[in-house]
C-alpha cells in the first residue's frame, strides 16, 4: 500500500539563489522553500550520523518519497532496518506548528503502519522526529512532551484520522474503527521527538557542518563600516525576511470564511436541469478529479489540471460538485468564476474578493494546517481572445495561477472551453497540463434524465435527441417544453433559443405593465454593452430605469443577477442575442 522510493545523494551540491545569512546569527530558515528545508534536514542529520552526535546511534539516512504528497522525508536505518524517520514541516509565513497538522502527519504514518507492519518492525525501538522550521506552538509542544499519555486524551483523534483517510486515494477503503486499536497501540510504543529551529541552528554551529551551511546559505561577515556598503541591497532583503518573521499570523478560520464568501458565485450556480430544482445529473468526471487532487503528482508535473469541454456540457456544474465534495473531505477550497471577476492585476482581484491578506499568503497559511489546498478557476475562457482583446485580465489570472502552483500541496483546476483551449494563443499553453475531458451525456444518462423529467424520449426526433445530450441544451428544452409543443421543427440549440424567445420575450402575459418591445430592446442593449466592454457581465445600475423589465427577465431565467451584476443565463444566449440584433439591424462587419 505504501509506495516508497529512496534516494541517497552522493555529494552535497550547493543550492542556487541561496538566502543571505549573517555570520554568528540565526540562519533564515524561513527564506528557503519546503523542498530545501527537507534537503537541509537530510544533510544536517547525515553529517550528524557521519561526524557528530548521532555517530554510532544510527548507520544510514536516506531521502524518502511516497509518505507525503511529493515531499521528501528522512528515513533512518540500522542494519537496513527502519528505526527512525524525520518528518519535515516548513512554513514560509513563520507559523508555528500546531496540533492538528502534527497529528495528521503522525496519524498518516501510523495508518500506513497498520496496513503493513513491516514498515516499522519494532515500534518500541522506533523514533519519530518532527522537524519544524518555525517551531511549535505551546499546545503542540505539550502534546509531544507527553505524547503517550496526551494522545489518548484527544477526543477528536478519530476526526483527524478520517480526515487523513479521506485525503488520500490509497487510504480511501480504510475504516477507522477497524484500525483504531492498532493505531493507538502504535502510538503507545514509539518515541516522538521534536526538532525546532533552535536545535537546527545549534547543530549548524558545529564545525563539521560548514559544508552544509555553504550549500544552503550565502554567509556574510561584517568586519567594519567599509564592508557594509556593498551589502546594503542584501541587508534590505534580509530585512524583508525579518518582516515576514515578525508579521502577525493569519487566522485560519478567517481565511476559510473568506474563501467561502469569495466562492459565492460558484456555489450559487444552478446545477439542476429543470426549473423546479428536482433533477440533477451526476457527472462521472467528479470522481477522477477528486482522485487527482488527493494523489501525489510527479515532481516534473505542475499541480494544474484542466476541465475542458464544449459550451454547455456542464463544466461549472462539475466544478461546483468538486467544490462541495472537497468541503466534505475537509480540504480547503477557493472557487473563482473568472466570468464574474474581471481584474487587471492580482491586487485588484483581492480587493474585489474583499481579502485583507494576499491570496498567496492565505493559501500558505492553510497549508500549515492542511495537506492540500485547492483553487478552482471556472470559465477562464471568458477572458479569452474570442471575447476580449484586452489581455490584462487573463494575464492577471495566469500570474496568480503560477504563484499558487509554486506552493507545495496546492492543486489548481481550471475549466475552459475546448475551442478557446485550441485556438487562444495564451490559453493553448495550458494544454500540457493534466486534462479531464467533459463530454455530452451518454444515451443512458439522457434517458434517465428524460424519464425523471416525465418527457417521453420517443417523441423526440433523432437530431433533437442528440442535441439534448448537451446538458445546457436539455435545460433550455425544459424551459420551453409542454405537452402541446410541436417538436417537428426543433432540432438544434438555435431552434430551442428561437422557441424560448417566442415564449419568454415575445409572448408576455397581458397583466404585465411592460411589453415585448421593451424586453427585446433591453436584451439588445445589454448585449451591445457587453460587446463594447468585452465582458459578459454588466452593472445593473446602468438599467435602473428599466428595473421592471429587468425583474421580469430575471424571473423568467433569461437574466441572472448577483448583487449589482447582470448576466445572461448562459454565454451562448449572449451570442444568440447579439447575433439576432446584428441581423435585425442589418449591420455590416
Amino acid at each position: 500500500m505504501m509506495d516508497i522510493a529512496f534516494e541517497k545523494p552522493e555529494s552535497l551540491v550547493p543550492e542556487h539563489n541561496k538566502p543571505l545569512a549573517i555570520a554568528n546569527a540565526d540562519y533564515p530558515l524561513i527564506s528557503i522553500d519546503h523542498r530545501r528545508f527537507e534537503k537541509l534536514n537530510y544533510w544536517v542529520f547525515r553529517t550528524e550520523i557521519e561526524n557528530g552526535g548521532w555517530k554510532g546511534k544510527y548507520q544510514d539516512i536516506r531521502l524518502m518519497s511516497g509518505v507525503s504528497d511529493g515531499g521528501k522525508d528522512c528515513a533512518i536505518y540500522n542494519d537496513d532496518v527502519l528505526v527512525a524517520v524525520i518528518q519535515c514541516k516548513h512554513s514560509e509565513n513563520n507559523n508555528a506548528l500546531t496540533v492538528p497538522i502534527f497529528l495528521k502527519e503522525i496519524i498518516k504514518f501510523g495508518i500506513y503502519w497498520t496496513q503493513d507492519n513491516s514498515i516499522v518492525p519494532d515500534p518500541s525501538n522506533f523514533e519519530y522526529y518532527i522537524s519544524s522550521s518555525s517551531g511549535f506552538n505551546e499546545d503542540c509542544t505539550n502534546l509531544i512532551a507527553d505524547f503517550h499519555k496526551k494522545v489518548t486524551e484527544i477526543k477528536e483523534l478519530g476526526k483527524y484520522a478520517n480526515s487523513v483517510i479521506n485525503s488520500y486515494a490509497s487510504l480511501k477503503d480504510i475504516n477507522y474503527t477497524t484500525i483504531e486499536v492498532a493505531l493507538k497501540d502504535f502510538f503507545a510504543l514509539i518515541t516522538v521527538i521534536k526538532i525546532d529551529k533552535e536545535e537546527i541552528n545549534r547543530l549548524l554551529t558545529k564545525p563539521y557542518q560548514h559544508l552544509t551551511i555553504k550549500a544552503f546559505f550565502d554567509i556574510k561577515t561584517v568586519i567594519d563600516g567599509v564592508a557594509i556598503e556593498p551589502l546594503k541591497d542584501e541587508i534590505r532583503e534580509l530585512g524583508k525576511d525579518i518582516q515576514k518573521i515578525t508579521k502577525k499570523s493569519i487566522n485560519i478560520d478567517d481565511v476559510l470564511s473568506s474563501f467561502k464568501a469569495a466562492s459565492y458565485h460558484l456555489l450559487n450556480w444552478n446545477s439542476f436541469i429543470d426549473s423546479g430544482d428536482k433533477v440533477h445529473i451526476e457527472r462521472t468526471q467528479v470522481g477522477p478529479i477528486l482522485n487527482w487532487v488527493q494523489s501525489p503528482i510527479n515532481e516534473k508535473d505542475k499541480p494544474i489540471a484542466l476541465l475542458a469541454g464544449d459550451a454547455g456540457v456542464g463544466k461549472t456544474v462539475v466544478l461546483k460538485a468538486v467544490y462541495q465534495k472537497l468541503l466534505e473531505l475537509d480540504i480547503p477550497v477557493l472557487g473563482l468564476k473568472a466570468d464574474k471577476l474581471y481584474a487587471g492585476d492580482i491586487e485588484e482581484l483581492e480587493k474585489q474578493l474583499d481579502f485583507r491578506e494576499s491570496i498567496v499568503d492565505m493559501v500558505k497559511t492553510l497549508r500549515n494546517e492542511h495537506e492540500k489546498v485547492v483553487i478552482l478557476v471556472d470559465q477562464i475562457d471568458a477572458l479569452s481572445q474570442s471575447l476580449s482583446s484586452d489581455r490584462k485580465f487573463l494575464n492577471a489570472y495566469n500570474l496568480l495561477i503560477q504563484k499558487l502552483a509554486a506552493i507545495q500541496g496546492v492543486r489548481i483546476i481550471i475549466s475552459v472551453r475546448s475551442f478557446d483551449l485550441r485556438y487562444d494563443p495564451h490559453l493553448k499553453t495550458l494544454k500540457k497540463n493534466k486534462t479531464f475531458e467533459l463530454v455530452p451525456l451518454t444515451d443512458q444518462e439522457l434517458k434517465t434524465a428524460l424519464s425523471n423529467l416525465a418527457i417521453p424520449f420517443n417523441k423526440l426526433n433523432l437530431r433533437l435527441y442528440n442535441t439534448l445530450k448537451v446538458p445546457h441544451h436539455l435545460y433550455v428544452f425544459c424551459q420551453v417544453y409542454n405537452s402541446s409543443l410541436s417538436l417537428d421543427g426543433i432540432q438544434e440549440l438555435q431552434d430551442l433559443y428561437d422557441e424560448l424567445w417566442k415564449q419568454k420575450v415575445l409572448s408576455l402575459p397581458h397583466v404585465l405593465k411592460i411589453n415585448s418591445t421593451e424586453c427585446v430592446q433591453l436584451i439588445y442593449d445589454i448585449a451591445d454593452r457587453m460587446n463594447k466592454a468585452e465582458q459578459i457581465t454588466v452593472h445593473r445600475k446602468s438599467f435602473e430605469e428599466k428595473y421592471d423589465v429587468v425583474d421580469y427577465l430575471i424571473s423568467n431565467n433569461i437574466l441572472t443577477s448577483d448583487g449589482n451584476e447582470l448576466q445572461f443565463f448562459h454565454q451562448t444566449f449572449y451570442d444568440y442575442s447579439y447575433a439576432r440584433h446584428f441581423v435585425e439591424s442589418e449591420n455590416s462587419v
